[in-house]
């Protein structure tokens, strides 16, 4: 579990930088950071080699979460705001989700259970963590258009 929870952290991290790097790219410094995303989902496929079956199967799918929300952040333009980083958050859940029950369907009886139970209420919490920062992003955007609406009236 604290493998997962400490990959998870990581690709969030690696999400943000990606997010804050991508406002305002030149094509050339876009394709840079295209080029290092595809690097670093090469790294980390060749670390799972070292794993097999299961465990190698959920690194692979890490991994390809991972890059997929780096190239979903990338390709929001840098808007950190609004339905891009939705979108995103949300995949993010369903994916993690999707691997949570692979794990969790190789356990049995009450403990299977109690796993599946507990990677639903994860995606559920996920989504609507999603939900609320989105809502909260839309006031602000609408909170700053409408106070330069109203310098703009003033003037």
């Amino acid at each position: 579990m604290n493998k997962i929870i400490i990959a998870v952290v990581t690709a969030a991290i690696g999400i943000f930088s990606v997010s804050a790097a991508a406002t305002n790219l030149t094509k050339e410094e876009h394709q840079a950071v295209e080029a290092a995303i595809v690097a670093e989902h090469e790294a980390d496929k060749e670390s799972c080699n070292s794993s097999s079956g299961d465990v190698r199967k959920n690194c692979l799918d890490k991994a390809e979460i991972k890059k997929k929300n780096a190239m979903e952040q990338l390709e929001s333009d840098g808007n950190t705001l609004g339905k891009d980083l939705f979108n995103a958050d949300v995949s993010k859940a369903v994916a993690e989700y999707s691997i949570d029950k692979d794990k969790c369907n190789q356990m049995t009886g009450s403990k299977k259970d109690f796993c599946l139970r507990e990677a639903s209420a994860k995606q559920i919490n996920a989504i609507s963590a999603a939900k609320k920062k989105l809502k909260a992003d839309t006031e602000v955007k609408e909170e700053v258009e409408k106070s330069s609406q109203g310098t703009a009236d003033a003037n």
